[in-house]
């Protein structure tokens, strides 16, 4: 009898694991999410974000859609929703909605701050009805690049060793100007980048960043995926919160004759 009672308690454990594992497939909310923070520079860097977009240091971009598949993610927002975020033990933030295309966003103009190590909790309220996911949020990359390079040529970044999932980079000319970015748009471009293979590990910034001579700025963040098992009441196979901590550098090129 014990032997049946155990076989039986595993198989309703069985049974509630795939029940919970079609309900995350079949629902109908997508949530794609990235929160990015600004690290300080190093020491004795020449770092000035001024007139970017990072200068309001960290920043959350959240969109939601009542999608069934990848196709109809960007054809279906969900508006009105109430999305807040929760970092360690700090007071709870509400994101703002900011488009029409289901967005809603949050930067360190409005208070925020990125602590890396602390949990980071984001929660949605939709018609009465709540969904959540969550994730540790990680330092900094350690870069190691020569500070000088040769006009026109690739950059390669090496986070070979890491446990980072993807890797988001960005570079600033002397004037402010964004030359070269992979950092997604749109909540279809952003699903795409979260699901890239091998993504972590090495990265090559291309030559076409670095189009004339002169000082740039590069920024890296090696980003993580929060695990699935994190997310409640969402879609588990078209969702995903990906965090980092983007670190600027100066890097220099010039023509070789």
């Amino acid at each position: 009898m014990l032997l049946l009672l155990t076989s039986c308690i595993l198989l309703e454990d069985e049974i509630n694991d795939i029940t919970d594992e079609i309900e995350g497939l079949t629902n109908p909310l997508v949530v794609q999410s990235a929160f990015l923070g600004v690290a300080e520079p190093d020491a004795g860097d020449d770092i000035d974000l001024s007139g970017t977009e990072f200068e309001k240091g960290s920043g959350i971009t959240v969109f939601l859609a009542d999608a069934a598949s990848i196709d109809e993610m960007d054809e279906a927002p969900v508006s009105g929703a109430g999305v807040k975020l929760r970092i360690g033990d700090t007071p709870i933030y509400d994101l703002i909605e900011a488009e029409d295309d289901g967005r809603y966003t949050l930067t360190g103009e409005d208070g925020l701050e990125y602590e890396a190590t602390a949990d980071a909790v984001l929660t949605m309220g939709i018609s009465g009805s709540q969904s959540s996911m969550s994730t540790v949020l990680p330092p900094p990359p350690d870069l190691d690049f020569e500070p000088q390079g040769s006009t026109g040529e690739a950059l390669a970044i090496n986070l070979a060793g890491t446990e980072y999932d993807q890797v988001l980079a960005v570079v600033i000319d002397g004037e402010g100007e964004v030359t070269w970015s992979n950092q997604p748009e749109d909540i279809r471009a952003w699903y795409e980048f979260a699901n890239e293979e091998d993504g972590g590990q090495s990265f090559e910034i291309p030559g076409e960043a670095f189009k004339r001579d002169g000082a740039y700025l590069v920024g890296v963040a090696g980003l993580v995926r929060a695990d699935d098992a994190s997310f409640e009441n969402m879609n588990t196979a078209l969702s995903s919160l990906l965090a980092g901590q983007i670190l600027f550098q100066p890097y220099v090129t010039v023509t070789v004759p």
